[in-house]
């Protein structure tokens, strides 16, 4: 489906809303959404008492996907081609997307199972009348040097939320979930004193039961709905203020904010560019609707994508809107920027995210050569452009307290 005609109800002031028809067209596209269903990443995951910490997931590797999950993240791709078909037209060509994932396996795959989804061969593109395929350009960047998808790598931003679980009322927070992490501690021989500590965990519990493998009977006590809580409370404790939420989703935040003001200004490059895709993790989902101020979902499935429609009326006056697709339970849903309605002024919208959009030097993570690297891949479009040997990986300490990897 092709948004078409439209009605609009256009906020001017708190009071009073003028009811607008209008013909709608979509001129750009920003895509985030989190990688298919997996199999644990025994590395980071596993915990000594583990009985599992040994079974074999071959062919599936270490955290890679599932049958199920490639097929999850096929539909989003069959989704987007359905509701924007006459918009991408028939046929792919590299510079119509840019499109992105972080630098595991897992969510460079779920790219292309997107991609392949969205741009079955058509005619003159079918090069083998036996694969519906075609190879669409991508990108990836080293976690150490992507301040976009892993924007929480950022000394500022490891810095700032380590102030903030110091605090008293953080800490109040976490104190009331202690007993249940000494239990968890107590049974899985690791030390479980984080909220991201039990989210690892939470993670790790849900993919073996989906594996149909049978976990400890003592596990009854806290999984799911207790260990569900804590995660949630990890999730919300990341982008809990409105500096994290800058420092966090934001960076994305102002890459779409930066793209969307190109395109207003005829200076989107290259011209022909339609959408941007970005394939990475929940915790990517979930930070950036909590910097939209939807916070939903809190807790994102597999699959689940936020998708960021900027639409120009007949007298070319531009709109933002947000939908959200569900992923596992497949809905789509519009979302409504708190402040705005569903379809909102794009001033509106800019002027409502103007605290969280990070400043030049927070986006740039205070110059460091990793987010020049990144910057340089996200104003191009060429691959050969890159040559990873010779990157200078950005070091970086992180408290204990602060021990982040994204799933």
């Amino acid at each position: 489906m092709y948004p078409g005609r439209c009605i609009l109800f256009y906020a001017l002031s708190l009071t009073l809303a003028d009811l607008v028809y209008c013909e709608m067209q979509v001129k750009l596209l920003h895509v985030l959404f989190r990688h298919g269903d997996k199999v644990p990443h025994q590395e980071y995951q596993n915990y000594p008492n583990d009985p599992h910490r040994n079974h074999s997931y071959y062919p599936i590797e270490n955290g890679g996907l599932t049958n199920q999950g490639k097929m999850r993240e096929y539909k989003i791709g069959m989704l987007l081609r359905d509701r924007y078909n006459k918009y991408f037209g028939q046929y792919y060509w590299p510079d119509m997307i840019y499109a992105q994932s972080t630098y595991f396996p897992r969510t460079q795959m779920s790219l292309q199972l997107v991609l392949a989804g969205l741009f079955p061969p058509k005619d003159k593109q079918i090069w083998n009348p036996h694969l519906p395929w075609s190879p669409v350009s991508s990108f990836f960047v080293h976690y150490n040097a992507d301040y976009l998808l892993f924007p929480h790598l950022c000394p500022q931003y490891t810095s700032t939320y380590a102030r903030f679980l110091r605090e008293d009322q953080t800490r109040e927070m976490i104190s009331k979930y202690q007993d249940v992490m000494k239990y968890l501690s107590k049974y899985t021989g690791k030390d479980v004193s984080t909220t991201s500590a039990v989210y690892y965990l939470y993670n790790l519990f849900k993919e073996q039961a989906a594996q149909n493998l049978t976990l400890p009977k003592w596990t009854e006590k806290v999984y799911p709905k207790t260990m569900k809580d804590i995660t949630a409370l990890d999730f919300n404790l990341r982008s809990y203020t409105r500096d994290l939420k800058r420092l966090n989703g934001g960076m994305l935040l102002r890459k779409v904010t930066d793209d969307i003001k190109e395109l207003r200004t005829g200076n989107l490059r290259p011209s022909g560019r339609k959408a941007f895709f970005f394939s990475a993790h929940e915790l990517n989902v979930a930070t950036f609707v909590r910097t939209l101020g939807t916070d939903d979902p809190v807790l994102p499935a597999y699959g689940s994508t936020v998708i960021l429609e900027t639409l120009q009326d007949e007298n070319e006056m531009y709109y933002i809107r947000v939908l959200l697709w569900t992923g596992v339970t497949e809905r789509l849903i519009v979302q409504t920027v708190p402040g705005c309605t569903e379809i909102c002024p794009l001033d509106v919208f800019l002027d409502l995210m103007k605290n969280v959009i990070p400043t030049d030097a927070e986006y740039y993570c205070y110059g460091t050569e990793s987010t020049n690297i990144n910057k340089r891949n996200t104003d191009s479009a060429a691959s050969d452009f890159w040559n990873f040997s010779k990157w200078p990986y950005l070091l970086i300490v992180i408290p204990s307290i602060v021990n982040f990897r994204y799933f």
